[in-house]
């Protein structure tokens, strides 16, 4: 494996890693880190087997929790941010049980991202893993893939954000995927999944090329849908407290401050199970329902 590394953080050594978390970061968004390391991530870091890092691609970092590797940081490079999150994992903390990665604008309910960890159903899979002979052999393990499943199609209108140019990808549906605002999977995948990114033809979507063409269609991988991961808020009600209190993350390509009311009210010991909270999911569920039929 080519040495791409500017900056890195300490390996994960015989440490024994329950959950390791991958925040996509990028250069300037100092405060977006600072304020994860403040409430939702600081959190998560007071159990001692857990690590919170942050990658993104060429700059300076004087904290110990930055990995930084030499590419160009850009939205269409995304895929490659998550390739090296994978490298750098097979190679340093490869025996971590689960990875959970993260985008830097979206708000994390610690306390519901446990409960999702510790009732995780896993499944069976035998995997080809490449040896040092170079050699590919089967190897069974017990996994997980977890996040909010996403079925849609290519978009390519060249104005939009998520363009995916027909050469790229000249099929007109993806393969079932994870949304990359946030998703969990287990550390025995790092290799498979990072050895996988290397043979594939590149796409600038990194959620439909790792957790799609990759974990999907070449190595037949079973994704879980968890409804607490939204990868936008609730249609209607999504500004409601409760609905941050009962969710694993939401996105909503959020500022630092914002995350950190939200942190803050999400704290509060308010009632949630109320008629008012649980029509408003309704409806929101209802609204989507239609939004994704009409294509809206």
């Amino acid at each position: 494996m080519e040495d791409t590394v500017l900056v890195e953080p300490p390996s994960c050594g015989t440490d024994e890693v329950e959950l390791l978390v991958f925040v996509m970061s990028a250069p300037g968004h100092e405060a977006a880190r600072q304020t994860i390391r403040n409430t939702w991530g600081g959190k998560l870091h007071k159990s001692s087997n857990v690590r919170v890092l942050y990658i993104l691609g060429r700059e300076a970092a004087v904290s110990g929790d930055i990995l930084v590797e030499d590419f160009q940081d850009t939205y269409l490079n995304l895929t490659l941010k998550s390739t090296f999150m994978l490298k750098w994992i097979t190679r340093h903390c490869s025996q971590t049980k689960f990875v959970f990665k993260i985008d830097d604008d979206v708000f994390v309910n610690a306390e519901k991202l446990w409960e999702t960890l510790e009732s995780t159903q896993l499944y069976f899979k035998s995997i080809p893993i490449k040896g040092l002979d170079g050699e590919f052999k089967s190897k069974g393990t017990d996994y997980a893939l977890i996040g909010h499943v996403m079925n849609t199609v290519p978009i390519r209108d060249p104005t939009s954000k998520w363009y995916l140019p027909p050469k790229f990808y000249p099929l007109n549906i993806f393969p079932t995927f994870l949304s990359g605002t946030g998703y969990i999977f287990s550390g025995s995948l790092a290799t498979p999944l990072y050895l996988c990114a290397l043979k594939t033809p590149f796409i600038n979507l990194e959620d439909v090329f790792i957790t799609g063409l990759c974990a999907t269609t070449q190595l037949g991988l079973r994704l879980t849908h968890n409804p607490g991961f939204q990868w936008r808020p609730m249609t209607v009600g999504g500004t409601h407290t409760c609905n941050y209190k009962q969710s694993v993350l939401v996105h909503g390509s959020f500022q630092p401050d914002t995350i950190q009311d939200i942190f803050s009210k999400a704290q509060d010991d308010l009632l949630c199970d109320t008629i008012l909270f649980h029509l408003l999911s309704s409806l929101s569920t209802l609204t989507d329902f239609f939004r994704n039929i009409f294509r809206i």
